[in-house]
């Protein structure tokens, strides 16, 4: 189970760095662009100097000029998205650590020992099943797969 958790934080650390890459703009949203049809990394306009450009306008910068089939796609990933997603993966991890460390505070065979360990075996798979999003990558094991 180590290994796994290991592994699969590794993952999350490298989708992190490189959702953090992809986002240079704090507050940076990324949306598709109905006019032109592409992915927009897109930000809040600055004070205007001009009265021809609407404060409420959005700014940005096309990133993928692919059409309606591709543009949606990578907006609706856009690095928040995947920020979120890696916050979620580390929350049950952090829970699967504290569901083992309950159950090792009871002694095997106690009815408490036996709920904190249904717990872990529940949150594990739960990380097994996350692992497969990732089975593409260098060191992911046949034997996570369910």
């Amino acid at each position: 189970m180590d290994d796994l958790v290991r592994w699969l934080a590794d993952r999350l650390d490298e989708d992190e760095r490189a959702a953090c890459r992809a986002c240079a703009h704090v507050s940076a949203t990324w949306y598709v662009d109905e006019e032109f049809g592409g992915a927009v990394l897109g930000w809040a306009p600055g004070p205007s100097a001009s009265e021809e450009v609407p404060r409420t306008s959005r700014r940005g910068i096309m990133i993928a000029p692919h059409g309606p089939g591709v543009a949606p796609h990578i907006a609706r990933h856009d690095p928040d998205r995947v920020l979120r997603h890696i916050r979620s993966v580390r929350a049950v991890i952090g829970d699967l650590a504290r569901a083992l460390r309950k159950r090792d505070e009871h002694p095997p065979g106690t009815l408490a020992f036996q709920q904190w360990d249904n717990r872990a075996h529940g949150l594990h798979r739960a990380l097994l099943r996350t692992a497969a999003v990732y089975a593409d990558r260098p060191g992911y094991r046949a034997e996570w797969a369910l």
